[in-house]
């Protein structure tokens, strides 16, 4: 996502690319819960339900993740300014 002429917010599908505490889609939500100890806020998912999940972490004033899951297991994240990561929608 761009805004105000810079990337804003990246979005992850991909098994490929991990975060910076090394989580990945397919991991579980404790694997998140391990690499960013006392920083994980859980939300019910908007879309589906009590089956999945938003993580959200806080990294630094400013940025973050969300993770999002699906009985138990990341189906995608996003990290960039932490405004911008809230935003339920993203750019396609």
């Amino acid at each position: 996502m761009i805004e105000e002429e810079r990337i804003s917010r990246i979005d992850i599908e991909s098994r490929k690319i991990s975060s910076v505490g090394g989580v990945r889609v397919g991991d579980t939500e404790e694997a998140v819960k391990k690499a960013f100890p006392g920083k994980v806020n859980e939300q019910v998912h908007p879309y589906i339900g009590k089956d999945g999940k938003y993580l959200i972490v806080k990294t630094k004033p400013g940025f973050g993740y969300i993770f999002e899951t699906e009985k138990g297991k990341i189906t995608s994240f996003r990290s960039g300014r932490f405004d911008s990561v809230q935003y339920i929608e993203g750019c396609n």
